[in-house]
């Protein structure tokens, strides 16, 4: 593993590698537009740890079927494998820039997570599984005209690399009502959010966001954020 240096970072967390693979292409495309170094953060979340060996547990599959939850032994297999394909993935695209690169795997709800292991200045990325389906476009949510230029640089930059557009609600600090809807309505690849400048400014605003976002969260101002 490459050592990690006083270069910025980009810090990609997700509860799976398969949760990760957005997060991480959009990672990739942040680190041609400059140099970055990169960080994968694994996270458990304790709650579905705590389940594992309850044989009478039913989870709900991607595919929105019903099924029994993986005995510990088999759990432990796959959760090897999701490190092991997360590592490597991270690994790859820090060499491809010849990036420095480091690789954890922590127990912890992942915006808890995200926000025990960033720091100020890092880019973050909750990692979440794409929609399914063509196209998608880069949300901004930011409070016009308060916000941040590198929101606004880092939304058209992957608009560009993605081939979309950005969207914004046009929603001014204060005055949040109906961001999550439109959240929930849009079809994303990204919502981008500057935690600094709002309107989304907590931990808890963050977690609501990244539920009804469906896609990748990008992440700034983490340091800043009010607890």
């Amino acid at each position: 593993m490459t050592p990690a240096t006083a270069k910025r970072r980009i810090l990609v967390a997700a509860p799976s590698y398969a949760d990760a693979k957005a997060a991480l292409d959009l990672a990739g495309r942040l680190a041609e537009m400059t140099a970055f170094d990169i960080r994968g953060l694994l996270l458990e979340d304790p709650v579905l740890a705590d389940l594992v060996g309850h044989l009478t547990q039913r989870v709900v599959t991607e595919s929105g079927e019903i099924a029994a939850l993986p005995p510990r032994d088999r759990l432990g297999a796959i959760m090897a494998g999701e490190l092991k394909a997360f590592e490597r993935a991270v690994a790859e695209i820090a060499e491809r820039r010849r990036a420095a690169w480091s690789f954890e795997r922590g127990r912890d709800e992942l915006v808890s997570g995200l926000f025990a292991a960033a720091s100020t200045g890092d880019i973050a990325l909750l990692g979440h599984r794409s929609r399914p389906g063509p196209g998608g476009r880069v949300a901004l949510v930011a409070p016009p005209p308060d916000a941040s230029s590198e929101a606004g640089d880092l939304g058209t930059y992957l608009a560009r690399s993605l081939g979309t557009v950005v969207n914004s609600p046009g929603i001014h600090a204060g005055e949040a009502a109906g961001l999550l809807d439109w959240v929930n309505r849009i079809h994303a690849r990204v919502v981008i959010v500057d935690l600094a400048t709002g309107p989304v400014r907590t931990p808890e605003e963050l977690r609501r966001l990244a539920e009804a976002a469906r896609c990748p969260v990008l992440v700034l101002g983490v340091g800043r954020a009010e607890r």
